[in-house]
């Protein structure tokens, strides 16, 4: 190598040489290379050299950097194919899983479908049942509406009863059917001690028939007696008369057989 340098060198010489031997040839002018001017081109190639010879190492250096990673990251590559070796098992025992999973997910869906049918045939019927009832309703509704203006009239009628209607009332040592029928009608909704129920003859309307015997003189006068008897009458009829039930209706059903023929009509 050295030989070639010196080679190289004497080579340039010569040439530099040559080119000032044209220069004097063409210019009429002489030039001198000296050997300082020698000793400038070693300094500056040495320069030159040296920085050459840095961005070699700085190469050098990211090659085997390069190098390190590319060894690492065979490595890493070595170690994650044992890895997915590994996780293979793993994934196929969980497909495993999956699929028995599936499988009991595919017969619970045929019993979830099965129920909905059910499901459905039972929302049906409710569906029925529901516009059955809603008709219902609606017949209640219309029953009591129509009911509602004789309710108003009973409870206006109640309200206008004075006190000087019971004291006469108390007076009265016989009174006629009707208000004897009536008063077992009032102990029947305030759930008062009626008579065991016989037949006798009635006048009512001025048509005599057998009808209910009344339990005005065993019980009703003894009520009609008490002090506060027009106040709970009036409280009754106003805050409690909602709770009438369907025994009680059933109970005051002979008292109210009425027809629009007087003749038909029995009831008080």
């Amino acid at each position: 190598d050295r030989i070639c340098l010196y080679e190289c060198m004497g080579g340039i010489h010569q040439d530099v040489q040559h080119v000032c031997c044209v220069y004097r040839s063409r210019m009429r002018k002489h030039v001198y290379v000296t050997p300082k001017s020698f000793l400038c081109f070693i300094e500056y190639y040495k320069k030159l050299y040296a920085s050459k010879y840095d961005e070699v190492n700085v190469l050098e250096k990211s090659v085997n950097i390069g190098l390190q990673k590319l060894a690492e990251a065979a490595e890493y590559v070595e170690n994650m194919k044992v890895e997915i070796v590994k996780r293979k098992e793993v994934l196929k025992i969980e497909d495993d899983k999956t699929n028995a999973l599936l499988l009991k997910v595919q017969r619970e869906k045929s019993k979830a479908e099965a129920k909905a049918d059910e499901v459905g045939i039972q929302k049906r019927e409710c569906e029925a049942k529901a516009a059955d009832i809603q008709a219902d309703q609606e017949e209640a509704n219309k029953e009591l509406n129509n009911a509602l203006p004789y309710l108003e009239q009973a409870t206006a009628a109640c309200q206008s009863i004075r006190d000087k209607d019971i004291v006469e009332l108390k007076q009265t040592k016989n009174p006629v059917d009707i208000v004897r029928l009536t008063f077992d009608g009032v102990l029947l909704v305030r759930n008062f001690r009626i008579l065991d129920v016989k037949s006798e003859e009635k006048t009512i309307n001025k048509v005599q028939a057998l009808f209910i015997h009344d339990s005005f003189e065993e019980h009703a006068k003894g009520v009609i007696s008490e002090m506060g008897f027009l106040k709970d009458l009036k409280h009754f009829a106003e805050h409690e008369r909602d709770m009438i039930n369907d025994e009680t209706c059933e109970l005051l059903e002979p008292y109210l057989r009425f027809d629009l023929d007087p003749v038909k009509n029995w009831s008080p």
